[in-house]
């Protein structure tokens, strides 16, 4: 049950509580992000099963001793626990297992890679190996290893995954709530609200398996969580496994890990050359020669980079390139200054010119947000206003997010207020320049002349930064207006607030058809079938096959993802990978079909033992009839590849295989 699961987390909470004191919401956070780097440190191992079966029974046996310390010593701490933090933790995901249980996958790199590794994780108990099913096989595994201690626990089925990667979406979202009792807690409902919102403006919301989103979300709250939290140094320490998770997420985490870190302590370094000189008047530079003093800042700002290194160098070094021996999927490492010399020059090939014209193009006229593109209200004004604000851009939401920040900046009465506002918003919209930049390294050099001036997955990519960006600056504008309460606001705050509230609410419900608590589930069966994939034949494959045969799928006329469906299904056994669809191309850009002479695809299918006609068609059956026995009917879709001495191969219906 998925109770279960919540209360193994309370646990850890709880106990974390007795030691910190302090912070409960933040404790949650680090809790989350800690589960993540013990499973993988234990996985990475070889000791996965033990190390999750451990995690969760330790879980759950602290809540009775905890509950034991509780009411013996300390018993003023108690309280602190029924916090509406943790209240809308329990409830809000209570409220998720309830509805969403059940769902599956409905994604493409769900089918062809995210879910694919949690079922393999299911199946073999480690991490994946050079044989994994999955498209991509340099990605960290963060979140599958969660999914996987999730299902471990309940049951091996996909509405768990979801359930699991919820989880780890809420944890975050509940830094809202940090330091409000529960007469302000209205304040952290909004912020909780806000942040769903938000991941599903820049995200695919919270029921997606993606993890774009993730490490946007942890990224964000994590300097959110610093910019709102009185903290005492020994207290950063709660940083080091929020820190520590984002490269398990992604690679890219690792560096967003750092930028955190240099964020952290360029605000220390100016709270102490600008708020402490002392009353001596001494000197920025005086006070800078006094920063060696503080041993324990240093020190632990050292273990802080150490721990953020650790994972990269793990999974990069020793696990992917040793053990997998693969390369980063994306990685920029093959790219040097030339590249880059040449991007500006312009020696570039005629794809990516095209790739660079579009990049500029899109930040100015490509809706970025599914808002944009899904929300009719919002669609025709775009239309209907031909200015890039307008679009739904990333130029446009960042001139919404720059208004966002001056309101903040204001609100601020001191001025080491303002001054960190400032760093805040100066740090991260250089950071966003940044990331742009590189992202446009990635589609020039990177995604070949496909996908390159298509700018695939751009908005997916792009959120990644912009989410973290809204989130910050929507947390900080609703932290300014926590000293002043809302009965000084005024009446009037309460329609605002209201207001507010109504519309995300409306959006989330109403702007596509699965987002958000009230999502309507799409069913397994239907969606199978919107892909044409037929569930009973693949039940009869599977009863047929052995685990160690090899399944050749023909399936005319796809899209690709059909295929990855199957192979989704038929997993552990093996299905071809490419060339399932065979014969002229059907369309202008047709990368799914080969184009191959009946000797060659006969040769290819030496190497494997049966054949699946998932979709055929007239042309395909008369180009490759002749490899087909003559007992075949119309309604054969399973066929034993026997050799043949004059065509190599043979193609025996499976009712007469034997």
């Amino acid at each position: 049950m998925g109770i279960l699961i919540i209360l193994c987390i309370l646990g850890y909470v709880a106990t974390l509580h007795l030691l910190v004191r302090r912070h409960l919401e933040l404790n949650l956070f680090a809790t989350i992000s800690a589960m993540v780097v013990v499973l993988y440190a234990f996985a990475f191992l070889g000791w996965q099963k033990p190390a999750a079966h451990t995690l969760f029974y330790l879980g759950l046996g602290l809540i009775p001793i905890c509950g034991y310390l509780y009411y013996a010593r300390y018993r003023e701490l108690a309280k602190d626990l029924v916090s509406p933090g943790i209240v809308t933790f329990v409830v809000v995901a209570v409220l998720y297992w309830i509805n969403f249980k059940d769902i599956y996958i409905h994604y493409w790199d769900e089918f062809s890679h995210w879910s694919i590794i949690t079922k393999e994780m299911l199946m073999n108990h480690q991490l994946p190996t050079s044989e994994s099913y999955s498209s991509i096989k340099s990605y960290s595994r963060g979140t599958n290893l969660f999914q996987y201690f999730v299902a471990l626990h309940t049951e091996p089925l996909e509405g768990r995954f979801y359930f699991a990667q919820f989880l780890l979406v809420l944890a975050p979202l509940i830094i809202f709530f940090q330091n409000l009792s529960w007469k302000r807690a209205y304040w952290g409902v909004v912020g909780v609200i806000s942040g769903l919102f938000l991941v599903h403006v820049f995200g695919l919301g919270v029921d997606s398996l993606y993890v774009d989103h993730i490490v946007g979300l942890y990224f964000g709250m994590a300097i959110l969580a610093y910019f709102t939290t009185p903290l005492r140094w020994k207290e950063l320490g709660l940083f080091i496994p929020i820190l520590a998770v984002l490269p398990f997420i992604k690679t890219v985490g690792m560096f967003l890990s750092l930028a955190v870190v240099c964020l952290i302590g360029a605000d220390w370094l100016l709270s102490h050359l600008l708020f402490k000189v002392g009353k001596q008047h001494n000197s920025p530079f005086l006070q800078l020669r006094r920063l060696r003093r503080h041993q324990k800042t240093w020190f632990a700002g050292i273990v802080i980079l150490l721990v953020v290194a650790g994972p990269f160098a793990s999974w990069n070094v020793k696990y992917r390139n040793e053990l997998l021996n693969i390369s980063e999927t994306f990685g920029l490492g093959s790219m040097s200054w030339e590249s880059i010399e040449n991007l500006w020059t312009g020696n570039l090939e005629d794809f990516q010119k095209q790739t660079v014209t579009n990049f500029y193009h899109g930040l100015f006229t490509r809706p970025v947000s599914s808002i944009s593109g899904n929300f009719e209200p919002w669609k025709s004004v775009r239309e209907s206003l031909d200015f890039p604000l307008f679009a739904g851009s990333m130029v446009g939401w960042t001139v919404c997010l720059f208004a966002i920040f001056v309101v903040t900046f204001f609100s601020q009465k001191e001025l080491k207020g303002r001054l960190r506002i400032g760093l805040v918003f100066s740090a991260l919209l250089v950071g966003l320049i940044g990331f742009m930049f590189m992202l446009l390294l990635s589609f020039v050099y990177l995604f070949g002349p496909y996908e390159g001036p298509r700018l695939a997955s751009f908005e997916r990519y792009a959120n990644t930064f912009f989410l973290a960006f809204w989130l910050v600056g929507v947390g900080l504008l609703l932290h300014a207006q926590l000293p002043q309460g809302i009965w000084q606001i005024g009446k009037r705050a309460y329609y605002v607030l209201g207001g507010w509230v109504t519309l995300v609410l409306v959006i989330l419900v109403g702007c596509t058809p699965r987002v958000g608590l009230l999502a309507q589930d799409t069913d397994r069966q239907d969606l199978r079938a919107l892909m044409h994939v037929q569930m009973e034949h693949l039940k009869v494959v599977k009863s047929v096959l052995d685990q160690d045969e090899k399944l050749y799928v023909v399936f005319q006329n796809t899209s690709g993802m059909p295929v990855h469906v199957i192979r989704y299904e038929m997993i552990p056994r093996r299905i071809s990978g490419n060339c399932n669809s065979l014969g002229k191309p059907y369309y202008q850009g047709d990368i799914w079909t080969c184009d191959w002479p009946v000797e060659k695809w006969a040769d290819a299918l030496t190497d494997y033992e049966y054949v699946y006609l998932a979709r055929i068609d007239q042309p395909f059956w008369s180009r490759y009839s002749s490899l087909f026995h003559s007992s075949t009917q119309g309604n054969d879709f399973l066929f034993k590849v026997n050799p043949h001495p004059e065509t190599q191969v043979m193609l025996l219906p499976i009712r007469n295989a034997q």
